[in-house]
């Protein structure tokens, strides 16, 4: 199943993202996910990664759509804000244990006083 994003909407404090749903055979059905930006807000996610969030949650909603109107939870903005937490850990790790190299490949030497 193929997820197109069409649009966006906010009601009250929730984010509603509407998608089509196509399966295999080019059928359309209309879902929506929403938000709820307090939320978002609260576990540092950007507004501008909702869609793309919205649309991984309906890729792996292994049951397939149940309704027309879903709603990305707040245990799914903690997995993924976990997520984006080791992320960041493991690039800063790399960053600290890499040694620049010395300019010529030479040994440093000290300066006579």
């Amino acid at each position: 199943m193929e997820y197109v994003f069409t649009g966006c909407r906010q009601d009250r404090n929730f984010r509603r993202y509407a998608f089509q749903a196509v399966a295999a055979v080019r059928t359309r059905t209309d879902v929506s996910v929403s938000a709820d930006v307090a939320s978002i807000l609260k576990h540092k996610i950007p507004l501008q990664e909702l869609p793309l969030l919205c649309r991984r949650f309906l890729e792996g909603n292994v049951d397939g759509v149940t309704g027309n109107d879903l709603l990305f939870t707040e245990k799914d903005m903690l997995v993924y804000a976990s997520d984006r937490a080791a992320a960041a850990e493991l690039a800063a790790s790399k960053r600290k244990s890499h040694i620049p190299p010395r300019p010529n490949g030479s040994p440093v030497e000290e300066k006579p006083k």
